[in-house]
């Protein structure tokens, strides 16, 4: 059985986030999913999201608890600097990914040229122009 935590969403079309997290259930035994299912309720849940917040400083991940003003205001005392993201994940849109098996690969390269202009090796355009080329290597 694969779960995805977009099934707690109260929408069919409930979605991730590109860069969130989540949980998977691979079981077929069906008191292991029972209980693992309550643990991915809770999980998401706003209790569960709070002990998130508290203890890792992670984002919610529930949508839903991220719409309440009540958790936001427990969230952003312990999250302060978290307001503008969380406020602004209406419009925040999938994270790209590289339709190759070198994603990472080409977005190492690209942070790699990146360092080297902020550190003054090379210029904007000579990186600009080496992570077009080395990016079209790596999709071929």
């Amino acid at each position: 059985m694969f779960v995805s935590i977009d099934t707690v969403l109260a929408s069919a079309n409930g979605r991730l986030a590109g860069a969130g997290h989540g949980f998977f259930m691979f079981t077929k035994d069906a008191a292991k999913q029972k209980v693992l299912w309550e643990f991915m309720k809770f999980a998401t849940g706003q209790k569960g999201q709070m002990i998130l917040a508290k203890n890792s400083g992670y984002m919610p991940i529930n949508i839903l608890a991220s719409k309440d003003p009540a958790f936001l205001d427990a969230y952003f005392r312990i999250n302060p600097y978290h307001r503008g993201v969380v406020e602004r994940l209406a419009i925040t849109g999938d994270q790209f990914s590289f339709p190759s098996d070198n994603t990472v690969k080409i977005v190492q390269m690209m942070a790699d040229q990146m360092h080297d202009v902020i550190t003054h090796r090379i210029g904007a355009d000579e990186a600009l122009a080496r992570m077009a080329s080395q990016t079209r290597k790596l999709l071929s």
